[in-house]
């Protein structure tokens, strides 16, 4: 029972919360660039792009965001 609470409360959490970290980094240095400032900007800027542009099936400059998208979308699906 015990190792059944740590795997409940500990693990899993710790697993989650690393794996929506590397899904993040990766849809970030995946995605090709524009943001709602600049559309031409090259990349993700963590303080000049929204997390829900890694979401969007184009980026806000019309690039392809798929990689971006699929990481964005497996994080927040239940």
């Amino acid at each position: 029972m015990k190792e059944k609470g740590r795997l409940l409360f500990f693990i899993l959490p710790s697993v989650s919360i690393g794996l929506f970290i590397l899904l993040v980094f990766v849809g970030a240095l995946s995605y090709e660039g524009g943001n709602r400032l600049d559309h031409n900007s090259i990349g993700y800027s963590f303080s000049n792009n929204y997390l829900s542009d890694l979401g969007r099936i184009k980026t806000v400059a019309g690039h392809n965001n798929s990689i971006p998208f699929y990481c964005f979308n497996c994080i927040c699906k239940k």
